[in-house]
């Protein structure tokens, strides 16, 4: 497969924007997507409003990174967990 039509990983972490997370969202997870536009597209599918934060204060709700299991070790992901919190 050629490198660059290869799926990546993306980072999501959610920060505790006004002094808590969002119930039944993860604090953390991973998105499989070809590009960070299709990684906010899949997130947004599922709930993830990029919008959300506290100006002036704690910033935005969500971060999404490519990411790097050296550096971030093991994170579940995002559809798996959205599926535990329904159960």
């Amino acid at each position: 497969m050629n490198r660059l039509t290869e799926p990546k990983l993306f980072l999501l972490d959610q920060n505790n924007a006004g002094g808590y997370f969002l119930p039944n969202l993860p604090e953390r997870a991973t998105i499989t997507a070809k590009d960070i536009n299709e990684a906010i597209k899949i997130a947004e599918m599922y709930g993830i409003d990029f919008d959300d934060g506290c100006e002036g204060c704690c910033g935005d709700r969500w971060y999404l990174s490519e990411y790097e299991p050296e550096i971030h070790g093991v994170v579940p992901d995002l559809i798996d967990e959205l599926l535990k919190a329904v159960k």
